[in-house]
């Protein structure tokens, strides 16, 4: 059962920088850019500027396979789906503390 929620944040720039904090909270360090064509591409999570790379790429899908999380990132909003209520609990509170704090959902 996946979960899906929002990431929180006024506009996709802040979105992408909310996410890249949870993934440094969360120690990640290997995800996978796929593009809209289907396309994977692996990155090292701390030799990108992560925050810019998301916000650049609508219609892509970042995973962090190892954590069970993907983000969809759209052209208005990223969108964060959890493989198990586990991954989603984990995701969300790295997502809170990414954001200073606030809640996640």
């Amino acid at each position: 059962m996946s979960i899906v929620g929002p990431v929180p944040g006024a506009d996709v720039r802040e979105q992408a920088v909310r996410v890249a904090g949870a993934l440094a909270e969360l120690g990640v360090i290997r995800l996978i850019l796929e593009s809209e064509d289907g396309s994977p591409r692996e990155l090292k999570a701390r030799e990108a500027d992560l925050p810019g790379m998301i916000a650049a790429s609508p219609g892509c899908v970042l995973a962090a396979p190892e954590w069970g999380i993907t983000v969809r990132i759209r052209t208005d909003d990223l969108e964060w789906e959890a493989l198990d209520v586990r991954s989603a609990a984990v995701w969300e509170a790295a997502l809170a503390e990414a954001s200073g704090g606030e809640g996640a959902s």
